[in-house]
């Protein structure tokens, strides 16, 4: 019975119209009254120390872009170097793999991947004049066992639509050092080197010629260096604040698809120079976790160095729950296409989804492994009711 009222309740609350404010219980401005998320949340300035893990590679001093694929870290040197990958074990910092790309190395700035392909920013554009950006791309099917390799990468050319004076200029914000590549599309987040806006740009993964599209914008007063997104969807920008060049980091998360300043944008005070050095490179290696790469600091006598960060407190997505609770979640939440849920038991039920008005969504549903995988693919946008090892959980689909 007390089952039957909390699920009455839960589909009675889905159903009455939708109030816009801050959704999030860490902000300073939260509402308990909003049901729909519209950006405006605030928050208390916050400093996140990130743990030092040590040096990088000697052949890493200009580390430039972080990815991390397969247990191992990836990196590239900066402008006017070899056009050379790195791959190394983020453990002890001993290189594993390097690939020699047949391909400009003009100003590398980030790397990316998304199944099967490794995609490398060719975009840094210090002066504003470059009418040769673009983004590389090669397949890891191509890796062979030797420690290295060398792999002619497709080119994925674009301009920016609003740029229309290409005369060489130390101020102008068509400088990019940020992306990262999810579902065929390309994401970059400006440099700005003239204002404080810093723009989302898009434009598709595969080879060709593109003029990319301008998403969205956001001001903000420091310069973004390098960009990636989680398997749930969150967002980390980090950069630095000249002339101190003081580190920081930007959240983005419970956004609306594909924009990704309408949500929640927590900035994150990460320390001085004197801490994080010149920080140029970041990746999660989990939901919430990940490393951060800096260039060597000539001036401060530092050596090039990497650091690991763990923002899932931060986040507060599993604000008051036990490690088993946030383990058994369904995830991602909100989600787009495909739904996982955790197993708890071999012989349990398949999870089953109800629409506001009380009726069974039909899915394609399988197991793996000790997961329910849900296709959502059809699924109408809505919050809708996951009921599962008699648990109720509401499922927000975008």
């Amino acid at each position: 019975m007390r089952l039957i009222f909390l699920f009455i309740l839960l589909l009675s609350a889905c159903t009455n119209a939708q109030i816009n404010g801050c959704t999030d219980v860490q902000a300073t401005n939260y509402d308990p009254n909003a049901t729909n998320n519209d950006g405006s949340c605030m928050y208390a300035p916050t400093n996140v120390a990130s743990s030092l893990i040590g040096d990088l590679p000697a052949e890493l001093p200009e580390a430039s872009g972080a990815l991390f694929v397969n247990g191992v870290l990836w990196s590239h040197n900066d402008s006017g170097s070899e056009a050379k990958l790195y791959a190394f074990d983020p453990q002890n910092g001993t290189i594993v793999k390097e690939v020699v790309l047949g391909s400009s190395q003009v100003d590398w700035e980030d790397i990316s991947y998304e199944a099967p392909y490794f995609y490398v920013g060719e975009f840094g554009n210090n002066m504003g004049d470059r009418t040769d950006l673009m983004v590389l791309r090669f397949s890891e099917g191509l890796f062979t066992a030797n420690f290295s390799d060398t792999i002619q990468a497709d080119t994925i050319h674009f301009s920016y639509p609003d740029q229309v004076d290409f005369t060489p200029s130390s101020s102008h914000d068509f400088d990019c050092e940020a992306f990262f590549v999810r579902n065929a599309t390309c994401h970059l987040f400006s440099k700005n080197r003239l204002t404080t806006t810093v723009k989302h740009y898009t434009f598709p993964s595969t080879p060709g010629t593109f003029l990319a599209t301008l998403a969205d914008s956001i001001i903000l007063s420091g310069q973004i260096t390098s960009a990636d997104m989680d398997d749930d969807g969150h967002i980390i920008l980090i950069g630095y604040e000249p002339p101190l060049y003081n580190a920081f980091a930007v959240l983005l998360w419970d956004y609306q698809s594909g924009a990704f300043f309408s949500g929640n944008k927590r900035y994150l005070d990460l320390g001085s120079v004197l801490d994080m050095g010149q920080q140029e490179g970041v990746c999660f290696s989990a939901i919430g976790q990940g490393y951060i790469l800096s260039e060597a600091v000539s001036a401060l006598n530092q050596q090039a160095r990497y650091f690991q960060f763990d923002m899932t407190n931060v986040l507060g997505m599993n604000a008051g729950l036990t490690e088993a609770q946030i383990r058994n979640l369904p995830a991602p939440n909100p989600v787009d296409s495909i739904l996982t849920v955790p197993m708890q038991d071999l012989h349990e039920e398949a999870p089953v989804l109800y629409s506001s008005d009380g009726k069974e969504v039909p899915l394609i549903i399988e197991y793996t492994g000790w997961s329910w995988i849900l296709d959502l693919t059809t699924v109408s946008p809505g919050v809708y009711i996951l009921m599962h090892h008699g648990e109720l959980y509401p499922i927000q689909v975008r």
